[in-house]
């Protein structure tokens, strides 16, 4: 089955919690676990899930990088998300950021030479808004790995397990600063952009994992 799944009781009303997102994330995963949800099968819109939760977008959208930070669905290009066909239930959060601080450098290094100015624009559009929703602020990196020219990168991080922090601020300003020098085709500095914008990402996880429970992918 890959039609988009039927709605009627598979989600439950959520009600109101200190943390939505992880409380529609867990029933989410309960439905993948339980078959409800089958491999390939593609995820209801955002727009179904929030009208049979009654939650916000945003909240949806949380749930769902967490989902994909699990590798248990994958989103394709303009068809929505699909369940991942062997999803990555063992991979933990500490393992993606260590597989993205030894390629994304390198990926933005390469960006910095190779892009068009058709992905150049992209990546402009991009930071309009990805600086507060970790959908667009996963998208930005996804651009950025396309626009190397070398499909292995993009296969290499299907996920990237980006999520919600308080400072958008700064994760603004570092988004900034690497598309300043992808702009410049300075392969040296998008190189250092990245390393720092990834060293200041993890620093501000640390420091939400450790006001909340534990993080576990």
């Amino acid at each position: 089955m890959t039609g988009e799944t039927k709605v009627l009781g598979l989600f439950r009303r959520i009600q109101h919690a200190p943390k939505l997102s992880s409380d529609l994330a867990d029933a989410l995963i309960l439905q993948i676990k339980a078959g409800g949800l089958e491999p390939g099968q593609r995820l209801p819109t955002e727009h179904t899930i929030v009208r049979e939760t009654g939650v916000s977008r945003t909240v949806v959208r949380e749930a769902l990088a967490t989902l994909r930070a699990q590798g248990l669905i994958v989103t394709r290009q303009g068809l929505g998300a699909f369940v991942a066909p062997t999803p990555m239930a063992t991979v933990t959060a500490a393992q993606v950021r260590e597989l993205r601080a030894v390629l994304e450098p390198e990926a933005a290094a390469l960006a910095a030479l190779r892009r068009t100015t058709d992905e150049l624009h992209q990546l402009e559009l991009a930071l309009v808004s990805g600086a507060l929703d970790p959908v667009e602020d996963e998208a930005f990196h996804r651009l950025i790995l396309l626009a190397t020219h070398n499909p292995c990168f993009a296969d290499a991080i299907p996920n990237f397990g980006i999520q919600s922090t308080d400072d958008a601020v700064a994760r603004a300003q570092s988004h900034r600063q690497i598309l300043a020098a992808i702009t410049m085709s300075d392969a040296a500095a998008a190189r250092r952009a990245m390393q720092d914008h990834l060293h200041a990402e993890l620093a501000r996880s640390l420091k939400l994992s450790s006001r909340d429970e534990p993080e576990h992918l």
